[in-house]
């Protein structure tokens, strides 16, 4: 029998994973994540249309297209004095897809690997990898660009031409559709 945190054998001569308890800081820290996406509210048709100040969640932010953001925060006496707060490495590709921000998670899609990160400290809260059955042929073809959030669900698009739905609390995958079979 292995000990407590050591890789023990399976049947079939794999490896199983064994995981230390956790200790009081990061049981603190799952349930501060756990609490903050559970406290994401539904999206609805009136939040698509009229989103809270500090929501982007569409490729513009509104319908209008203007790409503005109502958010004050940041003006021009004090735009001199920002600071980097955090930074997160995506995977390598063209990255120019729009991140969407509900309730203070953003969410990325970049090169086949979808993030949910905390916005206020850059953790991730959850990420999905799902590697592209084609091979790319270069930008701008690398990553898909447009994401989508309705209820609870994150719809990603791939570049193999698929769909995909996530729950976006959770990071469960919930479906993957062919939209066109790829050559």
């Amino acid at each position: 029998v292995a000990g407590a945190g050591a890789a023990a054998g399976n049947a079939e001569g794999g490896q199983l994973e064994e995981r230390w308890p956790a200790d009081a800081a990061q049981q603190a820290e799952e349930s501060r994540r756990a609490a903050l996406l559970a406290a994401m509210r539904p999206v609805t048709e009136a939040m698509l249309r009229s989103p809270s100040d500090g929501d982007w969640l569409n490729w513009r932010r509104t319908d209008d297209a203007q790409g503005f953001s109502p958010l004050t925060g940041i003006n021009r006496r004090n735009v001199g004095k920002l600071q980097l707060d955090w930074s997160l490495s995506l995977m390598p590709g063209t990255n120019q897809m729009t991140p969407l921000v509900h309730d203070g998670v953003i969410f990325v899609n970049s090169a086949g690997s979808v993030q949910a990160i905390d916005a206020d400290n850059g953790t991730v809260l959850w990420s999905f990898n799902r590697p592209a059955a084609v091979r790319p042929l270069g930008p701008p073809t690398t990553n898909g660009r447009g994401m989508a959030m309705y209820g609870t669900t994150l719809y990603v698009p791939t570049i193999d031409n698929h769909m995909l739905a996530f729950d976006a609390r959770t990071g469960t995958l919930l479906w993957d559709r062919t939209i066109e079979a790829s050559d």
